[in-house]
């Protein structure tokens, strides 16, 4: 049995500056919910997420999703090695079966860590 230690992050209080800028977004969408009364929360979180692709941040969601396909190819590439070597070294039916598999897996993981961020 393989035992892998994981040690999960504790949450941390938002710093000074965190605070802060909430509290200029809590007051900028009072104002416009003011301006503005048929907004609905749906909206806001929209509006939200639009902002937080524009700022700074948004270069770090793109680095985990680069490390994710790169993890994802390393492990596709781990088990097709895998699976080569166990079927005698050829590209038999299993190879391909394999390959297909992890192919629409790699697009399907793909697929759903875009749409979590908002991209597509």
């Amino acid at each position: 049995m393989l035992f892998v230690p994981m040690v999960t992050p504790s949450p941390t209080a938002p710093g000074p500056r965190a605070r802060e800028l909430a509290e200029l977004l809590s007051t900028v969408i009072r104002e416009y919910e003011k301006h503005h009364p048929a907004v609905t929360g749906d909206e806001v979180r929209q509006a939200l997420a639009l902002a937080s692709q524009s700022s700074k941040a948004a270069p770090a969601v793109r680095r985990v999703l680069v490390a994710t396909l790169a993890g994802g190819l390393a492990a596709a590439a781990g088990v097709a090695a895998y699976v080569s070597n166990a079927s005698g070294g050829g590209a038999g039916v299993n190879f391909r079966i394999v390959a297909v598999a992890l192919g629409v897996l790699l697009v399907a993981g793909l697929a759903i860590v875009l749409k979590r961020v908002g991209n597509l």
